[in-house]
């Protein structure tokens, strides 16, 4: 039997909208060997939710320790010390990543924003000599990550249905970023690790796939506003990504997939650095133009 990989992200947990308790992914970690989280596993920088956090945290390790799955989380920008920024799989055909670092204001639609922004750009330009555009991006992304908190007091803020209505410019702003989130993940991809054929990211809260220069994008979506929580499965070659759905207070994989699919062999990139027709992946029932919302 193949070993299973499971994908998940933005679980928040010490958040009381946030995944339900650490215990809730007890049978989600019986179903793999591998448990990778995206980023946004805790709320490890907020003050008023960090000890509960911290205390979840501890009992997801002691959940995947008892099942003898092997737990690897990456940073995010609510985690953004809790392990490395990205991961790659299956030969370099698959790219995870949180996602946060692809826009120097992290989330624009946070009050924080412009201070996000301003310190991601200075600490860009300070690191990228010494580490390089790709590490100094990541390393933006942490400063950026922490300028927020201090902003924001208390730690940062997070986003509910009455701020939204409340802002509705920040509304249009989450509208905007999801509008543009793929391509800004295609362009990171295509720089970082031109041979990844599938990438998958979380971060905007909104679980969905797309097709987009011969790449498969994936977000797992989130367990808080609004996301709906998704997963991806690798088994081999064969990849499939299915809606999280709660049964007796624990996550399970829903038993029929979105989409399933085959990774080709290892990626051959021709000089214009679009992959030949041997390294494109389809999804089931997906074009390679579609963008399709997973609710």
């Amino acid at each position: 039997m193949e070993p299973r990989t499971i994908i998940v992200s933005d679980l928040h947990l010490g958040r009381p909208d946030g995944a339900t308790s650490a215990a809730s992914f007890a049978e989600l970690a019986e179903q793999c060997d591998r448990l990778i989280v995206n980023g946004d596993c805790a709320e490890l920088h907020h003050e008023r939710y960090r000890e509960n956090a911290a205390i979840e945290l501890a009992r997801l390790r002691e959940v995947c320790l008892v099942r003898g799955t092997k737990l690897e989380l990456l940073a995010g920008n609510h985690d953004p010390y809790i392990g490395p920024r990205v991961l790659t799989l299956a030969s370099n055909r698959i790219l995870v990543t949180h996602g946060d670092a692809l826009h120097p204001a992290l989330a624009p639609w946070s009050r924080a924003a412009r201070v996000m922004r301003n310190t991601f750009l200075e600490t860009f330009e300070r690191e990228r000599l010494t580490l390089g555009d790709h590490e100094a991006r990541f390393a933006a992304a942490r400063a950026a990550a922490v300028a927020e908190w201090k902003f924001e007091g208390a730690g940062a803020s997070h986003s509910t249905a009455m701020r939204m209505l409340l802002r509705p410019i920040a509304a249009a702003k989450v509208l905007h970023y999801w509008w543009n989130y793929t391509t800004l993940v295609n362009e990171f991809a295509r720089d970082y690790l031109p041979t990844a054929q599938t990438i998958v990211v979380g971060h905007s809260h909104r679980a969905n796939m797309k097709q987009i220069d011969g790449r498969t994008i994936v977000n797992t979506g989130a367990y808080s506003f609004p996301g709906v929580p998704h997963a991806l499965l690798l088994e081999g070659e064969q990849l499939s990504f299915h809606r999280l759905r709660m049964d007796r207070f624990r996550y399970r994989l829903s038993a029929l997939p979105s989409a399933r699919w085959q990774l080709s062999a290892a990626s051959t990139r021709e000089g214009n650095d679009r992959p030949s027709a041997a390294a494109i992946i389809r999804p089931a029932a997906q074009s390679c133009a579609t963008d399709t919302p997973v609710e």
